[in-house]
């Protein structure tokens, strides 16, 4: 089924975002890319997020890829996803999807020393600055407005989002 949906220009992205999912879309996108076969490819999304390396890979792979790809919220774009939909090219949801952006949140261990705690501290801040650097760019505001966005951790319908510029069109159907 998934191969089915590639030849027709088709990536769906469901789940939990992961460095294997980040790297499945790397192999899809090359895939087509190589193939030419299509202009723009539908990138359907029904993600709760998750990793957010995985998914800042994911962003720079599609927004650099040279296929232009519309990102489609079926259901929701959450979390990480919510940042791989603002990669795409042309970004659209479904009525019904819902959309949410938040802060990251860092995984510690009980164990960790001083050090170790300070350095995953160091490299989630380091993340979450480039969340906002994406956020910002997208809503044409200064960091200072994404941060304070982010911190709401709002669950928008797809209409919110298009008026706040994360999403360009509300679709009933995909093109």
């Amino acid at each position: 089924m998934l191969r089915d949906m590639l030849e027709k220009g088709v990536i769906y992205l469901s789940g939990e975002v992961t460095p294997r999912m980040a790297e499945q879309l790397g192999k899809a996108m090359m895939w087509l890319d190589a193939v030419k076969r299509f202009e723009t490819v539908n990138l359907i999304i029904d993600s709760q997020g998750g990793s957010v390396v995985a998914g800042l890979q994911m962003y720079e792979l599609i927004r650099n890829s040279s296929i232009s790809v519309r990102g489609v919220v079926y259901r929701r774009a959450f979390s990480t996803a919510a940042i791989v939909l603002q990669a795409c090219h042309k970004r659209v949801a479904f009525s019904s999807a819902e959309i949410l952006f938040h802060d990251t949140r860092a995984e510690v261990r009980v164990t960790d020393s001083e050090e170790e705690l300070a350095e995953v501290l160091k490299s989630a801040r380091k993340r979450q600055q480039m969340l906002y650097r994406i956020i910002a760019s997208k809503l044409g505001k200064p960091i200072e407005e994404a941060t304070r966005f982010s911190k709401l951790e709002m669950c928008m319908s797809a209409y919110e989002a298009l008026e706040r510029g994360f999403v360009d069109e509300v679709i009933d159907l995909i093109p």
